[in-house]
């Protein structure tokens, strides 16, 4: 069992800095080493060796820190640590995409522009890097903006665009942002 497993988040460079070493039985520990003295990782979850779920089918759950992305994370490292052996092995994930870095806004349902632009924006017609829950009607009857946000739609919820108003979406950084329904 292993006393502790460690959950980071990194980039493509962190990972290319990473030496290659004279342990090859033993990779873990080079990775170890660079992530604990990167700028560019940042620890997001620790569990404990006593809490590591061990009953079949051995699914983990992890409680995240405060995650802030600052840079550009795309990969993500589970990492083992063994006090005993001193090792540590890891599973390295590539091109990840974090979503939802923060709650999303309810909007409740018939609901309008002025009442988002009177509770989100501060009377700002461009709303930007937010996440929204759209609980039932959203009417647009105005023109908006949104830039780098996404929409998460309960079930039956919908967008309707006033004649006359404009809804702009767009999305100016490295990830896709969404409009997505929900799951029924």
């Amino acid at each position: 069992m292993p006393s502790r497993i460690k959950v980071w988040l990194t980039d493509d460079a962190t990972i290319a800095s990473i030496p290659q070493g004279t342990h090859p039985a033993h990779p873990g520990n080079h990775v170890h080493a660079t992530l604990n003295n990167s700028s560019n990782a940042q620890l997001i979850a620790t569990v404990l060796g006593s809490q590591v779920s061990t009953t079949y089918p051995n699914f983990q759950n992890f409680q995240f820190n405060n995650i802030l992305v600052g840079g550009v994370y795309n990969r993500l490292v589970i990492l083992t640590e063994n006090d005993l052996t001193g090792t540590f092995y890891y599973v390295l994930l590539d091109d990840i995409y974090l979503r939802g870095t923060h709650p999303a806004t309810t909007i409740p349902d018939n609901e309008d522009v002025t009442w988002l632009k009177a509770n989100v924006s501060s009377g700002s017609s461009t709303i930007s890097n937010e996440a929204f829950f759209v609980e039932g009607l959203f009417t647009v009857n105005e023109n908006i903006n949104f830039v780098n946000c996404d929409f998460y739609m309960n079930e039956d919820a919908r967008i309707d665009i006033n004649s006359g108003s404009q809804f702009d979406f767009k999305s100016t950084n490295s990830t896709n942002n969404v409009i997505k329904s929900c799951d029924p």
